[in-house]
């Protein structure tokens, strides 16, 4: 979903009706975020590797396979083991949740008690809140875990 009053252009936007990742919205994703990265990577000849936690969409056959066939290969974390190994659980939900209260919290000081707010709101939420999200935290959270994806070459 995009549009005008969305914020950067960069940031792919999607959603069903239950707001619930389903099989369609995971292929979106696939198609809008992980194909062009893939294509990026391939021409610089550089390999692919998706890690996911065992979701039944990220499960489905089709869906593994379509990560395989855009030249990813992808593998799960072991049940129970996410909480450790997965990095938004491990180091990152937790400040970017609390900025995300704040950002609503800020919302509802603002605004008549019972107004809701809206998709548009709740997009700039997050990235304001993404934003306050430091490398460093990210780095950390990645060498916690024993993994560094991000050495220079």
């Amino acid at each position: 979903m995009r549009g005008a009053a969305y914020p950067h252009d960069n940031i792919v936007y999607a959603v069903q009706p239950k707001a619930w990742m389903d099989t369609a919205v995971y292929q979106e994703w696939v198609f809008a975020v992980l194909l062009p990265y893939s294509r990026q990577r391939q021409q610089q000849q550089k390999n692919c590797y998706l890690l996911q936690d065992q979701f039944s969409v990220h499960l489905k056959e089709e869906n593994v396979n379509l990560v395989n066939n855009i030249g990813m290969e992808v593998d799960f974390i072991p049940a129970g083991y996410t909480a450790c190994l997965q990095v938004m659980d491990k180091g990152l939900h937790k400040p970017f949740k609390g900025f995300l209260r704040e950002e609503n919290v800020n919302w509802l000081m603002n605004h008549q008690e019972g107004q809701k707010p809206s998709r548009v709101d709740i997009a700039n939420w997050i990235v304001r809140s993404w934003n306050r999200v430091t490398v460093s935290s990210i780095v950390n959270t990645w060498d916690s875990l024993g993994i560094r994806p991000f050495q220079p070459e």
